[in-house]
């Protein structure tokens, strides 16, 4: 009787792999997300078309966003380690 309500059980409900994902890091805000949507978007235009001038579009697109995430990862860093002392805020 068990096993046939685990077979029943497998067929109509099998267990699945779920990956649990970090939180996304604080300094990730709306702005950025979308440059990232952009990034992406752009990425699997300039694949698809393979111009150069999608390539340069992307690469640009890239940098940007790498450079948006590097300044609020640190600005953020740096307001948090000055947090007690109002002067070097």
């Amino acid at each position: 009787m068990q096993k046939h309500l685990f077979y029943i059980l497998n067929k109509h409900a099998p267990k699945r792999v779920i990956k649990v994902r970090n939180k996304p890091a604080p300094w990730l805000n709306s702005e950025i997300k979308k440059e990232t949507f952009n990034r992406d978007s752009l990425k699997k235009k300039a694949i698809n078309s393979d111009s150069q001038n999608d390539w340069s579009t992307f690469k640009k697109a890239r940098t940007y966003v790498n450079y948006s995430i590097k300044c609020a990862e640190y600005f953020r860093n740096k307001l948090n380690d000055d947090v007690g002392d109002q002067k070097t805020t």
